[in-house]
């Protein structure tokens, strides 16, 4: 009976870790996508327009994370064309450009390891 007891609070506990352990990877952020190689050099750049609804508070994140010259801001109005060139649809999007990786599209705040990274090839 203490056998059968033991071997099932086992079972419910590797299975709970499991539980937890897939939780945990299905919430860490991922990019939108990888991009192509394109015009933008290394670093963080944070794309915006003029009405865009939660550009400020990315903008925040990042100064608060990195300071405020940790990033390059790309204002739709004034550069569609690097827009374009870049990929970018959607607004706000943070892309993190590293040397010798491809460029990621964020459409929330990337993890502080992965700015990191890109802040130390500007």
């Amino acid at each position: 009976m203490s056998d059968d007891l033991t071997l099932r609070t086992l079972i419910i506990a590797i299975v709970v870790l499991l539980l937890v352990v897939i939780w945990l990877v299905l919430r860490r952020p991922r990019p939108l996508r990888l991009l192509e190689e394109n015009a933008l050099r290394p670093g963080i750049h944070l794309f915006t327009s003029e009405r865009c609804k939660g550009c400020d508070e990315l903008r925040r994140s990042l100064v608060d994370a990195l300071g405020p010259d940790s990033y390059t801001e790309h204002p739709e109005l004034h550069e569609r064309e690097l827009f374009a060139s870049a990929g970018v649809d959607m607004i706000p999007v943070v892309v993190t450009v590293t040397e010798g990786e491809r460029p990621r599209m964020w459409k929330d705040m990337p993890p502080r390891r992965v700015l990191e990274r890109a802040s130390q090839h500007r």
